[in-house]
């Protein structure tokens, strides 16, 4: 699948079909600084305690589009939408509700996964590495290794961003993070892009959203055969006026 530059762009409904997933994707510099200004005091405190200043745009285009994507799901003002954290650091929504949510970014690009079950979702962009091998070994089973080992030479360091980028979406979902150890998930290949996996108190299914120059992106569900529709979020319309 092509990456978030080349999704239709959109707005969100209002609505979440049944059995699809949508992923809305944004650049952090569609954003302004002054979007600030959207986001519940709460959100603005927090942010102003970020002294470096990429770190802080970064959280800000998140934060603002998740928020203003999340309260339109939901018929309420961004500043309306209560979020609250689990003791792992997932975010929620504070009252229960009919949707669930994850956001990732890496690079230039934000990812917000919406729908109406668990869900996890991962963005990583691939950079230099001095000793992949070593990081296969850590995160892997020996099934994984074994597959990994036999990849050419020139394909690992992407079959190693590929593998990472899966886990991380299950370790996401499953609400632990990186507390859970990826060696811990195995991951069972069902054809190129989809794979089951599991750990030992649970399980999922998890894709692989899209491999390219933009980077590496997989979502990991409760349930096999969900629909994914991918839009890129008018961003610069929703939060410029």
């Amino acid at each position: 699948m092509n990456g978030p530059e080349h999704w239709p762009i959109g707005s969100p409904t209002g609505s979440l079909a049944s059995r699809t997933i949508d992923i809305w994707g944004w650049r952090m510099d569609e954003i302004s600084l002054a979007s600030a200004d959207l986001l519940p005091p709460f959100d603005v405190e927090n942010l102003a305690s970020i002294s470096h200043s990429a770190v802080r745009q970064r959280a800000i285009a998140s934060t603002v589009g998740m928020r203003q994507i999340l309260s339109t799901y939901l018929g309420i003002t961004s500043t309306e939408l209560e979020i609250v954290r689990s003791d792992y650091g997932k975010p929620s929504l504070a009252k229960k509700q009919l949707i669930d949510f994850n956001l990732t970014h890496s690079g230039d690009w934000i990812l917000l996964a919406v729908t109406d079950e668990r869900v996890g979702i991962d963005l990583e962009t691939p950079r230099r590495l001095r000793d992949v091998e070593a990081l296969v070994r850590r995160i892997s089973t020996h099934w994984e290794l074994d597959e990994w080992l036999a990849c050419p030479a020139d394909e690992r360091a992407r079959a190693f961003y590929r593998l990472w980028t899966k886990k991380e979406a299950v370790t996401k979902l499953d609400g632990r993070g990186l507390q859970l150890s990826m060696a811990a998930i195995g991951l069972t290949e069902l054809d190129s892009n989809r794979s089951h996996a599991l750990w030992p108190d649970g399980s999922c299914d998890v894709s692989l959203l899209f491999d390219n120059d933009t980077g590496v992106a997989a979502v990991a569900t409760e349930n096999c055969g969900l629909d994914f529709e991918c839009r890129r979020w008018n961003a610069r319309l929703e939060t410029d006026g």
